[in-house]
């Protein structure tokens, strides 16, 4: 059982992806009846939501049913010792989620997540939620970037060392 789900757990990705999809959907329809001139910019963003989410997902499960990959838990061996599938799949959520907060921090993502709200929930002393503010958005952005970054760096590095170790020729003495 565990096998299969190792093999399947990209099914589960994809599955999430749609049961948030659905969800947010549905949180958003009273913020689009408060501002119909909102409803394209909402739109815009599910239909980029729902196909970065959909991509990484389906790159997992390409990879694994084409067998460079065995199962999920291959691609948490990280860039340094997966093949080309997992380093291809980090590469791009690497991208996804660099792209992502670029656009937050750097360009006017902040101010889009702002000007629609229910997209984005920020539960941190005295912001509202439901409706923070742009500077609100970019500070929690930027937090989560920097932490995601050294927890990827630990990561990447602690795997990176295990590969290491693993190639290292066994010493014999005299």
């Amino acid at each position: 059982m565990f096998e299969f789900i190792a093999r399947y757990f990209w099914v589960l990705g994809l599955a999430s992806g749609a049961v948030n999809y659905f969800f947010l959907k549905k949180n958003i329809q009273a913020y689009i009846e408060e501002d119909p001139s909102r409803e394209p910019g909402y739109n815009q963003f599910l239909t980029w939501f729902i196909t970065f989410y959909t991509l990484v997902w389906l790159l997992m499960g390409a990879a694994i049913l084409s067998h460079p990959q065995e199962n999920a838990f291959t691609f948490l061996q990280g860039m340094s010792s997966g093949g080309w599938a997992s380093r291809t799949f980090w590469a791009f959520f690497l991208t996804v989620w660099g792209s992502w907060s670029a656009w937050v921090v750097l360009g006017k993502g902040a101010e889009f997540l702002e000007q629609h709200p229910g997209l984005i929930k920020i539960r941190v002393p005295g912001v509202d939620p439901e409706r923070p503010s742009a500077k609100a958005i970019r500070n929690v952005s930027i937090a989560a970037f920097v932490v995601s970054l050294a927890v990827f760096y630990l990561f990447y590095s602690q795997n990176n060392a295990l590969a290491h170790q693993r190639e290292l020729p066994e010493h014999h003495t005299r």
